[in-house]
């Protein structure tokens, strides 16, 4: 039995855009933001991507299906158990469903 595994990698540039290439770098999808993207992560069917002040949250196929303002840029985000969590260079953590709905 063969089993094959699609890998996902997201190419962060700290630019305007988010790009989701398949396994052979051929361009899936790409997403022209409002600020430059400093921080990813994929999980349970979405992708979510954070950068100066705004956190956007798309679907495998690139439709964005939530954005966020924040206070500050956003240094990370970690995605798991259904939960998106968000921390921010304006010593603030936020926390969201996979839908948006923040918590």
């Amino acid at each position: 039995m063969t089993y094959r595994f699609l890998t996902y990698i997201i190419v962060l540039l700290a630019c305007f855009t988010i790009f989701l290439p398949n396994s052979n770098a051929e361009l899936i999808w790409s997403y022209k933001t409002k600020s430059g993207v400093w921080s990813v992560a994929v999980y349970g069917g979405r992708v979510v991507a954070g950068g100066n002040n705004y956190i956007y949250g798309f679907d495998t196929k690139g439709i964005k299906i939530w954005e966020y303002k924040t206070n500050s840029r956003v240094g990370t985000i970690s995605v798991g158990n259904g939960l998106v969590i968000a921390g921010t260079f304006g010593k603030y953590v936020y926390c969201f469903s996979l839908d948006g709905v923040l918590i």
